[in-house]
């Protein structure tokens, strides 16, 4: 009941849903712009990939920069490192056509998160699970084509400490799943913008007494994702639960409108004065 509902269209929903069965993404509005559109994913497929050669930035969720410029760094990183390994895979499919197909393995798998249909969630670690096998498939080819000796057996001593370094990297992670409230703050601190992560670790706050830390992260989950009814009308079920019932009714009259998508980020009420806060109920 803490995750907040998957991103997605109102068209999408089914026939009879009511107003606040979707919620949609807060970049809805930029991604209509094909150019934006393509700009962006190139820039997340080059994230992609670079959490597929070293998976040391996993998160729970994401909330990828629009790419606003043909010019942008992340966009040209991108291109460059999945034509590198498009070209490395043409060049050795006769040399080496194990290693070749596992390199070709990985953009084939990426093709169903690729962004040619529109998606809600635009990259999720779980996107990569696939794409996965092409990079150990990789490795084990680059093991099988040494020649028997000193060459085999250090390849081979590489690979065990790749498996190790990303067993330890594994392991680290479990921290962030010893409960909700790890999990969405893992999440946040690894990036702040990530609105779902806000609204829920500012709901986990609000169950657990931690008012002005569960009020901070509305008004930023509101901030991020201000087309949100869902957020807003759990920050407004919030201010209630504080005895600040008439900020509460502002609220959730902005969130009903039909234009709460279009209102700006001003909607949230100020943070009361520590006293303020320190005397609520």
């Amino acid at each position: 009941a803490l995750v907040s509902r998957p991103y997605a269209s109102p068209a999408l929903a089914p026939r009879g849903a009511g107003s606040e069965f979707h919620d949609p993404p807060p970049w809805s509005r930029e991604m209509a712009d094909p150019a934006t559109r393509v700009r962006t994913m190139l820039a997340v497929h080059g994230s992609s990939l670079a959490r597929l050669a070293w998976p040391a930035s996993l998160q729970g969720d994401y909330a990828p920069k629009m790419v606003l410029s043909w010019l942008d760094a992340r966009l040209v990183a991108g291109v460059l490192a999945w034509a590198v390994l498009l070209a490395a895979a043409v060049l050795l499919r006769r040399r080496r056509p194990l290693l070749a197909a596992s390199l070709a393995w990985i953009p084939a798998a990426m093709v169903p998160v690729s962004g040619a249909v529109m998606m809600t969630n635009l990259t999720a670690d779980r996107y990569l699970y696939t794409a996965s096998a092409g990079v150990c498939l990789a490795v084990a080819a680059l093991v099988a084509g040494r020649a028997p000796g000193r060459g085999r057996r250090a390849m081979l001593f590489l690979a065990l400490e790749l498996a190790l370094v990303w067993a330890v990297l594994g392991a680290s992670r479990l921290r962030s799943f010893r409960s909700d409230g790890a999990f969405f703050s893992a999440t946040a601190q690894a990036d702040p913008d990530v609105a779902r992560a806000r609204h829920n670790l500012a709901v986990v706050q609000s169950g657990s007494g931690r008012v002005l830390e569960a009020e901070r992260n509305f008004r930023e989950a509101l901030r991020l994702w201000p087309g949100s009814r869902s957020v807003a009308r759990a920050y407004a079920n919030f201010l209630e639960s504080q005895g600040r019932a008439e900020e509460a009714r502002r609220l959730r009259e902005s969130a009903a409108g039909p234009d709460a998508q279009r209102r700006s980020t001003t909607i949230a009420p100020p943070i009361p004065p520590p006293a303020q806060a320190a005397s609520m109920p």
